[in-house]
């Protein structure tokens, strides 16, 4: 049997995962898993977040009952690669990873329908259908994310030449407007988002009157979600002592004192 011979993009494709299997970043995982558990490599880690951190080497699912279906060769190893690479250099999150992931599997369906699993088949047009994929799909600001993942997706294939020819993509979704502008008519939509007077009163009155210790720790999580503006996320992830008090200083940087007594004069929050 004739055996084809590989492009120079394939070669140098080659030697990419070769250099990322040789680096020490997530030293317990298993490259050919399609699961990585990478979430103990992550300073910036949540109590409660779990398995939903694993990364996956797997195509979009429809449904979350659909089976889970790996990546072709050798995109796998690509994606791989990348998440191996990109860990490694800048030391990034879990959460930023499963953007990385979520933008592969984006990119790697218009190279599928292409019957393609190449990456150095890659061309500014899969980048494209890829993100208006994502747009249709998701919510604005992931799409955004999406898009911008993307980009670096280009970028890297770019700098190691893994393609004939350079992927010229730039994110085409502008980045979201986040928060309530200080404009009034932004003001007014703002507030009203905010618990109505009678909402907040009532809150009160059942908050001061738990019936029972199991129900005054679910009170207290709703007043911090209330009052401090907190998620759910945030307000389980508190330390139990957060009380702060700190010695206030004056412009000096002197311990400043209560005028009369002397006393200390504390900041507290």
């Amino acid at each position: 049997m004739r055996r084809t011979s590989k492009t120079p993009e394939q070669q140098r494709l080659r030697e990419v995962i070769r250099a990322a299997k040789a680096l020490s970043t997530y030293p317990d995982i298993s490259w050919e898993s399609s699961r990585w558990k990478i979430l103990q490599y992550d300073r910036n880690r949540r109590a409660h977040h779990h398995n939903s951190r694993d990364v996956l080497f797997t195509r979009r699912r429809k449904r979350p009952t659909d089976p889970a279906v790996p990546f072709a060769a050798p995109f796998d190893d690509f994606a791989r690669a990348i998440i191996r690479m990109r860990a490694s250099l800048r030391g990034v999150s879990s959460a930023s990873q499963q953007v990385m992931i979520l933008a592969l599997r984006f990119l790697y369906e218009p190279l599928h329908r292409s019957r393609l699993s190449d990456p150095t088949s890659l061309t500014r047009k899969h980048f494209h259908v890829a993100v208006n994929d994502a747009r249709r799909e998701c919510t604005e600001g992931s799409a955004y994310g999406i898009g911008q993942t993307l980009a670096e997706i280009a970028m890297f294939l770019n700098t190691q030449q893994l393609t004939r020819v350079r992927v010229h993509f730039k994110n085409p979704i502008a980045c979201p407007r986040t928060g309530d502008g200080l404009d009034p008519a932004s003001q007014a939509v703002g507030l009203k988002k905010m618990p109505s007077t009678e909402a907040l009163e009532a809150l009160a009155e059942i908050s001061g009157h738990p019936v029972d210790e199991n129900e005054q720790v679910l009170l207290r999580i709703i007043d911090l979600l209330v009052a401090g503006g907190f998620r759910i996320g945030e307000a389980l992830t508190l330390p139990r002592d957060c009380w702060v008090e700190e010695t206030a200083l004056d412009a000096r940087g002197q311990p400043r004192t209560q005028s009369g007594t002397g006393d200390p004069v504390k900041r507290c929050g």
